[in-house]
């Protein structure tokens, strides 16, 4: 915020007198609706003299929350930049519910960072509400709803958020593109909560986005070919170890919860990484990442992708254990593989299917048979892809046991498929390709560039 007079100073009327207390006791417009109040009490200020905020003075983003969580009151400001004008979530009505707003599936279309907002808003209310009062209005959402944000109460800090004052900043990140950075001030009013959004200097676009509309227009050429046509891709195939024991041991509606917001979740990484979504295969997926002109910021960004995956199935992972008391990690095992080969769409009735014809995706599938739980592998051609300031950066080798069974390290290394591997789990016919084709473990990037992760 400027050095100069802080925005609520400007607003600060003391001894002012009060309207009425609208947003406790409505007045019924023509149309049954409650008026939004122009006027909070404070307390507190000044030796207890009486003081009130006109909430008309509030031009930045701001809006008054009560113990039902009702929006009693938000400016133009607030419905325009931070809510982006989801009119299906409510903004027209003078006091819709903040959780209805935060559920809205318009909404959450519109957000990168949208887990960022719920972990926000849950702090700011946690502070207002009990847990079983936040818990009672949380159990009259939809079913996939309540498990994200039950989980969430979980997992943020107890004493976060708990003051009657608040100060700090907040990033919202749009599915667009575009971020704006902040400053939070939020303080109770009563038995309301004041939040008001100061935006600070806009940040530049994410990167995240102009790479998923060159690869949409990548994708658009191989569509409008009348035949498959030799192309250049990565390939991201990942696949969920120990699916037929969770889908024992899971009721079947749980299983396909689970499964299904797994892939909703990789589906929305793997598209703001630039990646173009396969299908669902082998309870798992895969994806394609189609090289244009520059191969290697592709390997950058499937590698980022890749990791980027990783850390949502252990989000994931965690919130389903809370939610549901599961006993068992989510494990997924990722393989990055390269390939050059003919690339085609099949036409379906749900839209154009984009298909190839090589072996890359049989290789990845049939290593990650071989790997170990929750792991990423890669394929030598994925790793000489990359710039050699980027090999730097990037953790990857190889963990050999030798003769007395002591396990070692070797950075920056590969080793053969066959050497590491029994090549009869593989359970396919490409033992022979396999046995010499170098692979590498990829563990984490000191310097990821977290492409609209942020």
């Amino acid at each position: 915020m400027e050095n100069s007079t802080h925005p609520l100073q400007i607003m600060l009327m003391d001894q002012a007198p009060l309207e009425p207390d609208s947003h406790q006791i409505p007045n019924e417009t023509s149309k049954g609706k409650p008026e939004p109040p122009r006027h909070i009490r404070l307390t507190g200020h000044r030796n207890h003299q009486a003081a009130s905020i006109d909430l008309s003075g509030i031009k930045s983003p701001a809006l008054l929350i009560d113990r039902h969580m009702d929006i009693v009151w938000q400016n133009k400001a607030a419905a325009d930049q931070f809510w982006q004008n989801i009119g299906a979530a409510g903004n027209g009505n003078p006091r819709p519910n903040l959780l209805d707003l935060i559920s809205s599936n318009a909404f959450e279309q519109r957000i990168s960072n949208y887990s960022d907002y719920l972990a926000f808003f849950l702090n700011q209310v946690k502070g207002h509400l009990s847990e079983d009062e936040l818990r009672q209005r949380i159990s009259k959402l939809p079913a996939d709803r309540q498990h994200a944000l039950a989980s969430l109460i979980e997992q943020i800090s107890g004493d976060y958020g708990q003051g009657e004052l608040y100060g700090g900043y907040f990033k919202q990140v749009l599915t667009s593109g575009k971020q704006k950075t902040y400053a939070v001030v939020a303080f109770n009013c009563g038995k309301d909560r004041l939040i008001i959004f100061e935006p600070q200097a806009d940040s530049p676009p994410v990167v995240g986005r102009q790479i998923q509309s060159s690869a949409t227009d990548r994708f658009e050429r191989i569509r409008c070919q009348p035949n498959p046509v030799p192309s250049s891709y990565f390939l991201l195939f990942a696949q969920i170890r120990q699916a037929s024991l969770m889908r024992a041991e899971m009721l079947a509606e749980d299983h396909w919860r689970l499964i299904n917001a797994l892939c909703q979740r990789c589906l929305r990484t793997v598209e703001r990484f630039g990646g173009v979504f396969g299908q669902h295969a082998d309870n798992g997926f895969f994806a394609y990442f189609l090289v244009d002109q520059n191969v290697e910021a592709e390997a950058i960004t499937a590698i980022q992708c890749a990791l980027q995956v990783k850390t949502e199935t252990i989000e994931l992972g965690r919130q389903w254990k809370i939610s549901k008391d599961w006993p068992r990690d989510i494990n997924l095992t990722i393989v990055l593989n390269y390939e050059e080969a003919y690339l085609g769409t099949l036409p379906s009735s749900s839209g154009d299917i984009i298909t190839n014809f090589g072996e890359g995706l049989r290789v990845a599938r049939a290593i990650a048979r071989l790997t170990e739980d929750g792991e990423i592998w890669a394929t030598k051609p994925v790793i000489s892809r990359l710039p050699a300031a980027k090999v730097e950066s990037l953790r990857f080798g190889i963990r050999r046991t030798d003769g007395s069974q002591q396990k070692h390290f070797q950075r920056n290394g590969f080793a053969t498929v066959g050497s590491l591997f029994d090549l009869q789990r593989a359970k396919g016919s490409l033992e022979d390709e396999m046995s010499v084709l170098p692979i590498t473990q990829i563990f984490d990037w000191s310097e990821i560039e977290a492409l609209g992760s942020e």
